[in-house]
């Protein structure tokens, strides 16, 4: 599986609409200081999680001169292709092939993203409950179900 391409619209300070193509293999993101890295990764772990790995608010990833955003992902798997869209504007919507899921948990896990941030240096040093919610976040990639029993759990 892997993310063929990525359009980000109203995105953090993505403010016009921004259209990226990845290849099979490694991709180097490069650039100057806020231009923009850390938000891109950010937008590709929000298609696959439903919310940001930074601790914030999905409003507040809308960019400061909108009042919506809007993310879209190409993902091929195997022989087949599906595209993972992410839609908010005071309520977040996920659609999978243009189809509305009636919950995040529908679409969660259809792209599979490994995030390993400075901050994750706490899973080895910090409290076990730090790595608990790692575990959580990749068991989510496998079985979708896990999310509903987890959101029972909260």
């Amino acid at each position: 599986m892997h993310l063929q391409e990525l359009k980000l619209v109203n995105f953090r300070n993505y403010s016009e609409p921004t259209c990226l193509k990845f290849g099979r293999g490694v991709n180097l993101i490069l650039g100057e200081n806020a231009q923009g890295k850390s938000n891109l990764l950010e937008a590709v772990y929000y298609l696959s999680a439903g919310h940001s790995f930074r601790p914030v608010k999905d409003a507040d990833m809308v960019n400061f001169y909108s009042d919506y955003f809007r993310l879209e992902g190409t993902v091929k798997c195997d022989s087949s292709k599906f595209l993972l869209a992410a839609f908010f504007d005071g309520r977040k919507q996920f659609f999978v092939d243009g189809i509305k899921k009636p919950t995040v948990a529908e679409a969660v896990g259809k792209l599979a993203v490994v995030l390993f941030a400075p901050e994750h240096l706490l899973l080895i040093k910090g409290s076990p409950s730090l790595r608990r919610k790692y575990l959580d976040y990749l068991l989510l990639q496998v079985h979708q179900k896990y999310y509903f029993y987890l959101k029972q759990l909260f």
